[in-house]
C-alpha cells in the first residue's frame, strides 16, 4: 500500500492501509471558499477507497461538489435574482420571474440541489421544454424561448461557480435547440396603400405612418413625446431615447395592479438614435400634434395618447392595429413589427445601403439586419439576379 500511495499524483488524494488490518483509509483535499478542507473515507477495502476517490474527483470536475449542502436550483435562482441581478431592466426581471415560476418551478429540476445538478439533468429539461413546455400542455416551446430560459440558467450557474457553490457549470455542455429561420414577411406597396386608407382619419393613424416610414419599434413609438420631434440644420427628425413597456409592479402595494406601464431608456447604445423624417411624414406628424394641443391640457403629451394625452398600452395599440389590418382586407398575419420589416425591405429595394438601414433600425451591425429583415426578399433577389441576364443570354446563345 505504501508504494500505491507514492504513485498518486498531487490532488488525486491518498490511500493508507491500517496497521494490522485489511481495511484502508482514503483522503483528499477539496477546495473551499476559505481554502481547502480534507475529506476522508474510513475503513474500506483498497478497491472501495479507489472508487471513492474517483467519485470525489469526478464530482468536483462535473460540478457536483458544493460548499453549501442542500441549496436547490429554485432557491438559488431567486437568491441570484435578488442579489446579483442589480443592473437588469425591470422588463428583463419580469421575464426571469416568469421563467422561474411558470417553467422551472413546475419541473423536477427545480428541486434538485445544486450539488447534484448535472448536464444530463439540464439536457433532459431542454428535451421536456421542446416537447411539452407550453403551459397549456399542448406542445413544446419555441427554440428562442428555450434558449432564453437556458441563457438565464447559464448566467445564474456561472455566478454559483464564482461563489464556489459548484466547481463547474453543468449547463456549459448542453446542446441548444436549433433556431429555424422564418421567412421574413413584409407588405407589398398595394397592401401598404390599403392599410393607410383603412387608418385614414382614425385616432392613431399617425402611428401606422411612423411605423411604416421609420422602421421604429412599437415600444419606441409609444414613448414618443412632442419634444421628441426635433429640427436641426433644416432636417426634421425623431430623437429615439426611450421605450414604453408593461412590467411587473414589484414595488406596488397590496391590492394594486400587478403590472404597470413604465418608460425605459432604449436597451442599447445603437437603439438610441435619430431618425430623419420624410417631409410628407413630418407634415402629417405636425398636423397630428397640432390637433392634440387643441384637445388636451397636457403640456407635452405623448404622440400616441389616450384622450387625456397620456400613454396608451402597447397591447391596446396592437388590438387597434389588427382591426385596421382586417379593415384593409389583408389576410396574412400582420403585426406592428411587420411594418418594421416592410420599411427595411423597401428601403433596400430603393437603393439605401445596408449600413444606413441598420443605423435607422438601431441594429448593432448589418449582419443582424440582413439575417432577420432582408434575406427573404425574393423580388429583390430576383431584380439583382437579372443584372446577370445579358451575360447569361450571350453565353448560352453562343453555346447553342
Amino acid at each position: 500500500m505504501s508504494n500505491y500511495k507514492q504513485r498518486r499524483k498531487k490532488g488525486e488524494g491518498t490511500i493508507v492501509k491500517r496497521k494490522n488490518s485489511t481495511s484502508c483509509q482514503a483522503a483528499i483535499y477539496v477546495p473551499q471558499p476559505t481554502g481547502k478542507s480534507k475529506r476522508t473515507y474510513y475503513y474500506g477495502t483498497e478497491r472501495e477507497c479507489v472508487d471513492w476517490l474517483t467519485q470525489i474527483r469526478y464530482d468536483i470536475h462535473t460540478g457536483k461538489a458544493v460548499t453549501s449542502a442542500d441549496t436547490t436550483l429554485y432557491e438559488w435562482l431567486y437568491k441570484w435574482l435578488d442579489r446579483y441581478c442589480i443592473n437588469i431592466r425591470d422588463s428583463t426581471r419580469m421575464n426571469y420571474v416568469t421563467y422561474i415560476e411558470r417553467h422551472i418551478r413546475q419541473h423536477r429540476i427545480a428541486s434538485i440541489p445544486l450539488k447534484h445538478l448535472t448536464t444530463d439533468d439540464i439536457q433532459g429539461y431542454i428535451a421536456f421544454l421542446k416537447k411539452s413546455g407550453k403551459l397549456s400542455g399542448d406542445g413544446g416551446l419555441s427554440a428562442k424561448t428555450i434558449r432564453n430560459i437556458l441563457q438565464m440558467l447559464r448566467t445564474s450557474l456561472k455566478q454559483a461557480v464564482g461563489n464556489r457553490l459548484i466547481w463547474s457549470d453543468p449547463a456549459d455542455y448542453c446542446q441548444m435547440p436549433r433556431m429555424e429561420s422564418k421567412e421574413t414577411h413584409f407588405l407589398s406597396t398595394d397592401e401598404m396603400q390599403r392599410l393607410l386608407c383603412a387608418a385614414k382619419r382614425q385616432k392613431w393613424e399617425i402611428g401606422i405612418v411612423l411605423l411604416m416610414f421609420t422602421g421604429m419599434r412599437i415600444g419606441e413609438l409609444m414613448a414618443l413625446w412632442h419634444d421628441s420631434l426635433c429640427t436641426k440644420e433644416g432636417i426634421t427628425y425623431l430623437d429615439i431615447r426611450s421605450s414604453l413597456k408593461r412590467v411587473s409592479n414589484y414595488y406596488g402595494k397590496a391590492g394594486r395592479s400587478r403590472t404597470v406601464l413604465e418608460v425605459f431608456e432604449t436597451k442599447t447604445e445603437h437603439s438610441r438614435r435619430q431618425i430623419p423624417l420624410l417631409p410628407v411624414v413630418a407634415a402629417l406628424l405636425k398636423e397630428h400634434m397640432h390637433a392634440q394641443e387643441k384637445t388636451t391640457c397636457v403640456m407635452d403629451p405623448v404622440i400616441i395618447s389616450n384622450d387625456d394625452g397620456n400613454f396608451v398600452d402597447p397591447t391596446t395599440f396592437r388590438k387597434w392595429f389588427h382591426t385596421m389590418v382586417e379593415n384593409a382586407g389583408i389576410t396574412t398575419h400582420v403585426t406592428p413589427h411587420t411594418l418594421r420589416r416592410t420599411w427595411a425591405t423597401h428601403s433596400l429595394r430603393k437603393g439605401l445601403s445596408a449600413q444606413y438601414i441598420a443605423d435607422m433600425l438601431g441594429h448593432s451591425s448589418t449582419s443582424v439586419t440582413e439575417k432577420y429583415y432582408l434575406l427573404s426578399d425574393m423580388e429583390g433577389k430576383n431584380n439583382e439576379l437579372l443584372k446577370l441576364e445579358k451575360m447569361a443570354n450571350d453565353l448560352l446563345e453562343n453555346e447553342n
